[in-house]
């Protein structure tokens, strides 16, 4: 065996013990960031939801818990979508 096929062969067995080749690995992290990012407007939204309740403004109040429902349901499904590799 000659030491570029020695090479590609441990490339090929590292891979696989991290889970994966690249593009998976860099797939992972775009969802792993889509579900951080919708998580934290989430977490503002519940925030901006605690303020306009303290000053009593209804409308706007059950507007932003419709959409952090909304996004928290989209993160939920996004969730499990991908638990059952839908996509």
């Amino acid at each position: 065996m000659s030491l570029s096929a020695y090479q590609a062969s441990l490339n090929e067995e590292s891979l696989k013990k991290i889970g994966g080749y690249p593009w998976k690995i860099r797939k992972r992290a775009t969802f792993n960031a889509y579900v951080g990012i919708i998580l934290f407007g989430s977490v503002v939204f519940a925030v901006t939801i605690a303020v306009f309740a303290l000053m009593n403004y209804n409308f706007i109040l059950l507007l932003l818990f419709y959409s952090l429902v909304c996004s928290l349901l989209f993160a939920l499904a996004i969730v499990l979508f991908k638990s059952v590799k839908c996509f």
